[in-house]
């Protein structure tokens, strides 16, 4: 395999002036939409024929076969109230999961665009992407993951680029480049504060008037609230069981009062419904997690750790002092 050149633009991200970080946005979203451009006959996986011979697979080494689940409690500690410390039994998730494969059928969308299979980068962020001496971008790694998807599926901007949860970004509007008056008789901790407030929103406005400028179906589909409901949906139904019964229930009930929205046709009716009490006993327990996963977003970002609990050598000690205080 051949060795890329260039140095991760993470190394260089933090310390590069507005009008660097402009440059090198212009890039990113240049080469994405090259990328996004590629015509592919349908969606699936990234791979050479000669690899994977069709009718195969069944004689591959791994598992192929059923899998058994039992009743555990909720991976997340704070979900664990919410099913009172009971363990979750994995039936319910499994119904949920044939509830789905029976919706799947009749969900599409009225822009045919959306339909079309695109190959995104799964991961597109600084540590990911190579840059020279000069900021220009010589090649992206870490593709392992990389899937061809239709584009309202994988239609997003990149987390490390998006700055959703800030009232302004979320309303597009154009950052101020000024720094505030009272910058200089602010602390240092304040200040850099203040910087990563700014560079967030300036990149989150970058990344999504850049996007409109070069890939306007893409730009398109970000902000489609029919396009957001099915990427739920599919990301629930796709996400490994971890001991919770309500994110999966949650959006397929969801997605049966948007119905009209995301199916290709008005005429076809939802082929699966929930009672009453479940849906309000659903809506309920979804309230509480979402509630739990703002709290552990709070204590995330005061302990200054990703999803993941990374932390920069620098500033693990500090941040395991303050996680033992909470």
């Amino acid at each position: 395999m051949e060795k890329l050149d260039g140095t991760p633009l993470g190394d260089k991200w933090f310390s590069m002036t507005p009008k660097e970080q402009y440059k090198i946005m212009t890039q990113i979203l240049e080469w994405e939409t090259r990328l996004m451009s590629l015509e592919f006959p349908a969606s699936g996986s990234l791979y050479y024929t000669k690899d994977l011979p069709f009718g195969r697979r069944t004689t591959l080494d791994g598992p192929n076969g059923m899998a058994f689940s039992k009743p555990r409690l909720p991976y997340e500690r704070l979900y664990r109230e919410i099913y009172q410390f009971k363990r979750v039994s994995p039936d319910t998730h499994i119904t949920d999961l044939v509830n789905y494969s029976e919706m799947v059928p009749s969900l599409g969308y009225h822009n045919p665009s959306l339909d079309r299979p695109v190959m995104r980068h799964p991961d597109l962020q600084p540590n990911n992407i190579l840059v020279s001496d000069s900021n220009e971008i010589t090649g992206l790694i870490d593709w392992q993951h990389c899937a061809i998807l239709p584009l309202g599926i994988v239609a997003a901007i990149p987390a490390h680029f998006q700055n959703y949860g800030d009232p302004e970004s979320e309303l597009l509007k154009q950052p101020q480049l000024n720094l505030p008056s009272v910058y200089d008789s602010m602390t240092p901790s304040e200040q850099n504060s203040v910087k990563e407030i700014h560079r967030r929103r300036v990149i989150h406005f970058l990344y999504a008037a850049l996007t409109k400028r070069l890939n306007q179906d893409h730009y398109n589909a970000i902000f489609d609230q029919s396009v957001i409901h099915r990427q739920h949906l599919f990301q629930s139904a796709g996400t490994p069981w971890e001991g919770g019964s309500v994110s999966l229930r949650a959006e397929l009930i969801r997605s049966i009062s948007n119905w009209s929205a995301i199916v290709k046709s008005t005429h076809v009716a939802p082929p699966v419904d929930y009672p009453e009490d479940v849906v309000r006993e659903t809506v309920d327990l979804d309230a509480q997690q979402r509630e739990a996963d703002v709290a552990m977003e709070q204590m995330r970002h005061a302990l200054g750790v990703d999803v993941m609990g990374w932390v920069p050598n620098e500033d693990y000690e500090a941040a395991r002092r303050l996680a033992s205080e909470i």
